[in-house]
């Protein structure tokens, strides 16, 4: 704690908040078996060092607080170790996070593989007796990736 303390204070000098002060906190680039149940700690000595890495601390680093709500997972507004070692490690490209497709997710998201867009119109995808010349079949659907359903084909040609 007193390390990060030190640390802190040399970054707030120089005018550091947010992901800029964090980055500057980080002591394991380079560790082999980094202790990240620190990463608690280290957002309590942002915050009132209370012992606790709460949404208070989160906001008094100058982290935006829909981050923290994003990371809470059981939303009782103190990052559990887990909880912040999940964040820390995506806080880089967490800057840039766009939560408003939280709740808005874009077409698609948690759907069946596809439901992103609009299904192929079928017309001309259906064939029944007589069915098309090889070549034909052959250009259209294995040249153009175009899936086909032949209708009766079980039965025989």
């Amino acid at each position: 704690a007193q390390k990060f303390t030190a640390l802190a204070r040399a970054a707030k000098k120089k005018g550091l908040q947010g992901y800029d002060l964090v980055d500057k906190l980080d002591i394991w680039p380079g560790a082999d078996l980094p202790d990240f149940s620190l990463v608690n700690i280290l957002l309590d000595t942002l915050g009132n060092s209370d012992g606790r890495a709460t949404a208070k601390d989160f906001r008094t680093a100058g982290l935006p607080s829909e981050h923290f709500d994003y990371f809470d997972a059981d939303r009782d507004g103190v990052f559990s170790i887990d909880e912040s070692v999940r964040w820390f490690r995506q806080r880089k490209p967490g800057r840039s996070m766009n939560l408003s497709e939280r709740d808005n997710p874009p077409r698609g998201h948690l759907q069946r593989l596809g439901s992103w867009k609009d299904p192929l119109p079928s017309d001309d995808l259906v064939y029944h007796k007589p069915y098309p010349h090889p070549r034909d079949f052959w250009k259209k659907h294995m040249d153009g990736y175009l899936p086909a359903l032949l209708k009766g084909a079980r039965h025989g040609w």
